[in-house]
């Protein structure tokens, strides 16, 4: 029987603390976008070659997200055991999945209770339970804490499976148990025969490193042929998160210390941690005093900028933020930058990089994160920085006809990507160029307004306009002089009754500030009138009958009396 979603815990206390969190903004040309939410504890994803996204749930369900949208149908539901940290927590691609559709799963049976790691064979979008080839399975499970659950396979093809010490922490020095540990086997579960205690008396034949507390995630960076491990920290301030650089036979020392803390005589025989951060550490701030890493991909050549290739991005779940370890040429760690934070990022459960280059990203969804969190599933692109545009011109009036030469100094793409800048000049006339600075002549007299377009190939961004005022300035008439009902400077003054939201439409007395009283009206804005009367065009010559207006005065305001 499906048993009812339950809560997950990897934290085993929330202490309060005041401490703000850390906080990012994704950097300026990424976006966001979410593929799915209001999931109930997804867990793990896993992109495959033709752009999907399988996204697995802790109670045992995987589901499909296609073109961008979440099928209705998952792609398989299992039998498994999710009290706490128990469930469906790990899945990984076979490095042939494109011809022979295994996926392979990492979870807790329901019947014993034990983790297991089997392969399933997909078939479009569905993978029937009757495909089930297990893999590699544990003992039955101590206590629901510390499963594991990371997947990754080496360039050789070897699996490598990634346990948790079952919340009994001495377990992980034992070499002839399975908890705490690295395993590594072949996909059809047999021991590749190099591992490095292979034939030992009292050790297990898949283990391939040691000392671990909860290993929840695992990457394999096929370019430097290098695994990386994240190990969970113990709960409360003083304990430490890991990254850790996989080393065949190696012991990574829990629960003889943990991060820089040794807890017995002498640790000097692990392996060191390549990067850790404290709980009590401001840089890696949560809102509580626990802590939760989340190992993501080594990002090599993709759709990001130069800048974010050769980074080790990782997350935590706790803290919710995601941030990038750079790494250098020797796989050292050059510098670690906050790439993104709640309450964007969320509950960061898994992260992985598909085919186009873009990082996908899985939360978890449980109601005691702090803030509330949605199981969300998210991809986040590289969509560039738009050009800044600049336009101007060496003179913007005088008389017909108008030469003018035209600018866009100052234009830049901050990116310089994806393709070199575009122009496209708009004269406001009818002509047009792709010149950066193009020089256009004016023959007819008139009001024209500029533009100039820049497109980097993939945003295309407008200037303001740049106005140009063509022949004589225009005369204002000053009202519908010989009946013919056409837009004169009449009209206009209805139009600003209503514009200034009086109550009828204003009077000629009150077509300028004849009074001084330093009123917002028809003579303020004089040179708009110009556009409202006309669209490009000069105003017609007066009427004999009207004649230009005696009583403008200097600043081009209308007398108080009406004609």
């Amino acid at each position: 029987m499906r048993r009812a979603c339950t809560l997950m815990f990897f934290m085993s206390a929330f202490i309060l603390d005041v401490r703000t969190p850390v906080y990012a903004e994704l950097p300026t040309g990424f976006q966001r976008t979410v593929l799915a939410e209001g999931l109930c504890q997804s867990s793990c994803l896993a992109v495959t070659a033709d752009g999907r996204v399988f996204v697995g749930q802790v109670e045992g369900i995987i589901r499909v997200i296609e073109n961008d949208l979440m099928l209705s149908t998952p792609l398989i539901e299992l039998e498994a055991e999710s009290s706490n940290e128990q469930g469906l927590c790990g899945m990984v691609l076979d490095p042939n999945f494109g011809s022979n559709g295994f996926l392979y799963v990492y979870y807790t049976t329901l019947v014993e209770e034990r983790n297991r790691v089997s392969r399933f064979t997909v078939v479009g979008n569905t993978a029937a339970p009757a495909t089930e080839f297990v893999v590699w399975e544990n003992e039955p499970s101590l206590t629901t804490s510390h499963q594991g659950g990371g997947l990754a396979f080496g360039a050789d093809g070897t699996l490598y499976i990634s346990t948790g010490d079952d919340g009994f922490s001495g377990s992980s020095q034992l070499t002839d148990a399975y908890r705490g540990k690295v395993l590594r086997v072949h996909p059809d579960g047999s021991i590749p025969i190099d591992n490095p205690f292979l034939g030992m008396p009292g050790y297990a034949p898949e283990l391939w490193a040691l000392g671990l507390r909860n290993p929840y995630r695992m990457t394999f960076d096929e370019q430097a042929g290098e695994l990386w491990i994240g190990d969970i920290g113990s709960s409360g301030g003083g304990a430490w998160e890991e990254i850790n650089l996989g080393v065949a036979g190696a012991n990574y020392g829990w629960n003889d210390g943990e991060g820089p803390t040794c807890f017995v005589s002498d640790c000097a025989t692990h392996t060191p941690a390549i990067h850790q951060y404290g709980h009590l550490d401001l840089e890696y701030a949560t809102p509580t005093l626990n802590a939760c890493v989340i190992l993501g991909p080594v990002y090599r050549d993709g759709s990001f900028p130069a800048e974010y290739h050769d980074s080790l991005f990782y997350g935590d779940w706790s803290g919710e933020w995601i941030r990038r370890l750079v790494l250098g040429a020797t796989g050292d760690v050059v510098d670690d930058v906050v790439f993104d934070s709640a309450p964007g990022a969320g509950s960061i459960a898994d992260l992985d990089v598909g085919p186009d280059g873009s990082l996908y990203c899985v939360t978890v969804g449980v109601p005691w994160c702090i803030p509330a969190d949605a199981g969300t599933v998210y991809r986040i692109d590289w969509v560039g920085i738009p050009p800044v545009v600049l336009a101007s011109a060496d003179v913007t009036a005088g008389p017909d006809p108008l030469t003018v030469q035209f600018s866009s100094a100052g234009t830049e793409d901050p990116d310089s990507a994806p393709s070199p800048l575009t122009f496209a000049w708009d004269f406001g006339d009818g002509e047009a160029s792709i010149e950066p600075a193009p020089s256009h002549v004016y023959a007819t007299a008139g009001s024209y307004l500029a533009r100039l377009m820049v497109s980097d190939g993939l945003h295309t961004v407008v200037s303001d306009s740049v106005a140009i005022l063509v022949g004589d300035p225009p005369q204002i008439l000053r009202g519908d002089c010989n009946s013919d009902s056409a837009v004169d400077i009449a009209d206009v003054v209805s139009h600003l009754g209503l514009l200034f939201a009086s109550t009828g439409a204003i009077g000629c007395d009150d077509a300028c500030d004849a009074n001084d009283d330093g009123t917002l009206d028809i003579a303020d804005p004089i040179l708009s009138l110009a556009a409202l009367f006309v669209s490009g065009t000069t105003l017609p010559e007066p009427f004999p009958t009207c004649g230009y207006d005696t009583g403008l005065d200097s600043l081009g305001c209308l007398g108080p009396t009406c004609p």
